[in-house]
């Protein structure tokens, strides 16, 4: 069975949980899901498609590039947040 997923979740999902560590900020589901979703969105999509669990693209010259942007977004993203959540 495959499976559609953006490959920049992960990434940007692991640097969120290593920013948010290293400054003082709410670090609860909505926030960490907020600051996910501006980083994402700051970000073209790059979708692949998964089978089993196993990532099926090509690793090229733009990765870099591409981790230095997520790192980028993370951080706005986390400054944004941290200034303003956005709470019930």
């Amino acid at each position: 069975m495959y499976h559609l997923k953006n490959s920049n979740e992960d990434i940007v999902s692991e640097l969120t949980d290593r920013y948010m560590a290293e400054v003082e900020m709410c670090r609860c589901d909505k926030c960490r899901l907020d600051v996910i979703a501006y980083a994402l969105n700051q970000l073209p999509a790059a979708y692949v498609v998964t089978r089993k669990g196993e990532l099926f693209a090509s690793i090229d010259a733009t990765f870099l590039q591409n981790r230095a942007d997520a790192v980028s977004a993370v951080t706005k993203g986390v400054k944004l947040v941290s200034q303003s959540p956005k709470h019930d």
